[in-house]
């Protein structure tokens, strides 16, 4: 019986220090957890230098960027950019577009069914598709490929071959890399306060308002859209267009143009004093765009 006991008492000793063994290995499993989930938390408030493989807070003012913009049909703008930690060594690309008229999918021609046209038009987020392939996909599919292929001079048609395409025209992003590939590596941050792209306007006064479409870049503003929307929904655009404008419409319409070659070429909205226009229609241009800086 003595003996039963001594095997008994053995047994328990090494189910508790068993279990006290577990307990110190869940404690150190569950505190390594709680660091992890806490350097991922700080980790994700931070860039990914990717060339040094370390995080870096700061890496967002390191890249260097290859940007350009380029007007397409009916108001959409596309843009391809090139970063760069290493001025070209290696490079992440990034081709998108959207729409600096509509402020929704639904106003657009063959974008009234989509399943989210009460959103505003970008190629990043439409579900137009053909033969099951969306916009959206296209975006990504374009990305990859040229992260992929890390092209260090101007391409043609022949270097898409292996890019299937049914949405956007690829002369179209042939032509838009080419003219990225052959500008300059630039550190600039933007000062305006903008971001993404997006339309700008005001309240109804006179029988129409502010139509501004505006994609706005890290290193500024690389279009700007200035155009009026009247209370019958025309725009001033196409009265132009269309030759129903009259004289005053025509001179305003030109003083937009004027006004939107201006704000990219000089990266300034607050412009009054260079533009010698006191009417109320232009007062209440200089009023919204003189907010992007806020």
């Amino acid at each position: 019986m003595k003996r039963n006991y001594i095997i008994m008492g053995f047994v328990i000793l090494i189910i508790a220090g068993g279990l006290t063994i577990w307990f110190v290995i869940k404690k150190d499993s569950n505190q390594n957890n709680n660091n992890n989930n806490d350097n991922n938390n700080q980790n994700n408030n931070e860039v990914i230098d990717n060339n040094e493989g370390i995080f870096d807070p700061e890496a967002y003012e390191k890249y260097a960027e290859k940007i350009a913009v380029v007007e397409g049909d009916n108001a959409w703008y596309y843009q391809f950019l090139i970063n760069s930690f290493d001025d070209g060594e290696n490079t992440q690309n990034f081709f998108t577009g959207c729409n600096l008229k509509y402020a929704k999918f639904k106003d657009i021609e063959g974008y009234e069914n989509i399943g989210n046209n009460n959103q505003y038009p970008s190629l990043a987020i439409s579900d137009k598709s053909t033969n099951g392939v969306t916009e959206e996909e296209e975006v990504l599919l374009i990305d990859n490929y040229f992260d992929q292929k890390q092209f260090k001079k101007e391409i043609t048609i022949k270097d898409l071959d292996e890019l299937k395409l049914y949405n956007l025209d690829k002369g179209l992003i042939v032509d838009l890399f080419n003219k990225t590939y052959n500008s300059n590596f630039d550190k600039t941050i933007s000062k305006f306060s903008i971001k993404g792209c997006s339309i700008q306007s005001d309240e109804e006064k006179d029988g129409y308002k502010y139509n501004i479409g505006v994609m706005h870049l890290r290193r500024g503003i690389g279009a700007i859209r200035i155009d009026l929307l009247y209370n019958d929904g025309t725009y001033l655009s196409e009265l132009v267009e269309n030759k129903k404008a009259s004289n005053e419409q025509k001179e305003i319409y030109k003083n937009f143009q004027e006004i939107e070659e201006y704000i990219v070429e000089n990266q300034e909205v607050n412009i009054r004093d260079e533009f010698d226009l006191n009417k109320d229609v232009y007062n209440r241009l200089f009023d919204i765009i003189e907010t992007f800086d806020d």
